[in-house]
């Protein structure tokens, strides 16, 4: 045979090997037909998330896709002259996490703030912290802001001193300082800062906030609720190049911790802007998936007409935008308690705790949810809802069954509830039936200061024992999916894949043992559960011959792993579409650390709302 017959022959069962591979076709290659594959990762446990392939020992990838799953024998027919091996020696492999709920520019943010880290501490020991800070990022003029996030009010010793202005002055007399209390309610600033916000002696106090003050009515630096809005609208916003950096940031603690798919679950044309930029730049390996936030207010027929439009400006290959973001209602803590309930929140009377007036808010009327929900399931796009009480998720069920029944579209999976803390248990059925996801963020589901002292009280016994319903929907059969809510809490997947079969965590106690899940239901929920709900399963989510190569090696299985250690998980490699994007590092464990230990809390908690 002529060398151009042979090359000609080499390259035509390369090319009907990979349109196989294209195909999703899972039909073992033979010997003569394997091309060499790019990389083969041999000698590990591969859990695959695939049914229909539960378990193997290797994975070989061609052209950034998986082309073989199984045994270390039948790999060994992928090896070529050309192709890399990676003994895994007996570490887990299985495909990168999906997270189905985040707001990961925000967390880039979170990243770079001075962190006080809700130390308990002296003035002088926090205003060391500060100065570091101040000595690792200078300010460029006496108008750049030094913020610092984690301040605990409570902790400042010895117990009972206030802090002052005059604390802060006495370390930045120039530059403004603004520290944010962790409970969000509480915040600390210098005369620098009430300067450049116009607050003086005169200023009154917002309706529902206070400036705290001395004995002749000038303030003391100490601002309370709403105040603490007046001197933060002070604080220039940051510059186009700052937020790359933020998104760099984000996607850099993202890959950390195994995440391979995202979702930028309330996203605006000032974010949607950031990702595409570092997508342009080929920066964002990851796959993220950004929902634009429509409101009641805009109207359905504005709402789909300024969906069209970001979806059209922003989307490319990297950034998907697949759909909408509705607010269905706030959040159930005291003392906010805007989360839609069908029954009253409770409220003492004397000694006794009755139903009062409130219910919560509900941000759309039942008639403008069918309408919204029908409309964008009509032009077949995803809906995102964040639904914390029970009556705000049954107004989303009841506009999916409008939108299922006049579009008839009874068998589209394009809908999905986050959140979800309190569901009528009349309403558990209803999610499989009308293909709705249940997206659930399960680091929540614990017994801490959130579910007691914030929540018990005022919604009773009965409904304090069905938070978090986890295991009542996975039963009921309800399509399921999970998400790190990051930054709204700290970024550990591990984590809330733990704390769904546990119910404690190092944050909180056991809280319902009733409703926890298998983990192989959480870790199967965090891939292609939440991949099937992002609309991306055909890709991702399983390792599965034509899907894209987006792995991890872990350094546990957590199939086998004692539940309670499953969140000191380790990503030892991340790998998108067979590129590895992340092995651990110098700063690796400082990054991922503090992803884990920072979050905007209670705010956050708010959703803008």
């Amino acid at each position: 045979m002529e060398a151009g017959t042979r090359m000609r022959t080499g390259i035509l069962k390369l090319t009907l090997a990979l349109a196989g591979i294209g195909l999703g076709l899972a039909a073992p290659v033979t010997a003569n037909a394997a091309p060499a594959a790019d990389t083969v990762f041999r000698n590990g446990t591969v859990i695959t998330i695939d049914r229909a392939q539960p378990k193997a020992q290797a994975v070989a990838v061609v052209g950034g896709r998986i082309a073989y799953v199984g045994s270390d024998r039948g790999a060994g027919k992928w090896i070529g002259k050309g192709t890399r091996v990676v003994n895994l020696k007996g570490r887990t492999m299985m495909p990168g996490l999906v997270d189905g709920h985040s707001h990961p520019l925000g967390g880039g943010d979170i990243l770079d703030d001075c962190d006080l880290g809700n130390i308990e501490a002296t003035v002088e020991d926090m205003l060391d912290i500060m100065r570091d800070c101040d000595a690792a990022d200078p300010a460029t003029s006496n108008s750049d802001w030094l913020q610092v996030s984690n301040w605990s009010p409570v902790g400042v010793l010895p117990a009972g001193t206030v802090v002052t202005k005059a604390d802060l002055d006495a370390a930045f007399p120039d530059r403004p300082v603004y520290v944010q209390g962790s409970d969000f309610h509480n915040s600390w600033v210098n005369s620098r800062a009430l300067e450049l916000a116009g607050v003086t002696k005169d200023t009154p106090d917002p309706a529902t906030g206070e400036f705290v003050r001395d004995d002749e009515g000038n303030p003391t630096g100490l601002l309370k609720d709403t105040a603490q809005d007046v001197v933060k609208s002070a604080i220039p916003p940051k510059s186009f190049k700052e937020s790359l950096a933020d998104g760099r940031r984000a996607i850099k603690a993202i890959t950390a911790v195994g995440i391979t798919s995202a979702t930028d679950a309330a996203a605006d044309p000032g974010t949607l802007k950031v990702w595409k930029g570092l997508a342009s730049k080929g920066q964002m390996p990851i796959r993220l998936n950004s929902f634009v936030v429509v409101d009641a207010g805009q109207g359905v027929h504005g709402a789909a007409a300024y969906y069209k439009a970001m979806e059209k400006k922003y989307s490319t290959e990297r950034l998907r935008v697949p759909g909408v973001k509705m607010f269905m209602d706030g959040v159930i803590e005291y003392p906010a308690q805007t989360a839609a309930l069908i029954d009253p929140y409770l409220e003492k009377v004397g000694d006794e705790w009755v139903p009062g007036s409130n219910r919560g808010d509900i941000y759309f009327t039942q008639k403008q949810a069918n309408r919204f929900v029908t409309r964008f399931d009509r032009m077949n796009r995803r809906i995102h809802v964040h639904a914390i009480g029970d009556r705000a998720a049954k107004v989303a069920l009841n506009a999916a069954a409008a939108a299922r029944k006049a579009n008839r579209s009874a068998r589209r999976d394009n809908i999905a509830i986050a959140h979800l803390q309190l569901v009528d248990p009349s309403d558990y059925g209803r999610f499989a039936k009308l293909g709705v996801y249940a997206d659930m963020q399960l680091q929540w589901a614990v017994s801490d200061f959130w579910t007691e002292d914030a929540l018990h009280p005022f919604i009773g016994d009965e409904r304090y024992n069905r938070l978090y319903p986890a295991r009542s929907l996975v039963k009921a059969g309800a399509p399921f999916a999970m998400g790190s809510d990051w930054p709204v809490d700290p970024l550990n997947p591990w984590n809330e894949i733990m704390t769904a079969n546990t119910r404690r965590n190092d944050y909180g106690g056991l809280l319902l043992a009733n409703q926890s899940i298998p983990v192989a239901t959480a870790l199967r929920a965090h891939t292609l559960g939440s991949a099937r709900q992002l609309g991306i399963s055909g890709k991702v989510g399983s390792v599965t011959v034509g899907k894209d190569a987006d792995l991890i090696v872990i350094n546990r299985n957590p199939l086998k792993a004692r539940p309670g250690s499953i969140d000191k998980t380790r990503v030892l490699r991340t790998i998108i579409r067979g590129r590895t994007v992340y092995t651990p590092g110098p700063g690796s464990s400082a990054l991922i650390s503090r992803a884990a230990s920072l979050s905007t809390g209670e705010a956050g908690h708010d959703h803008g709302h």
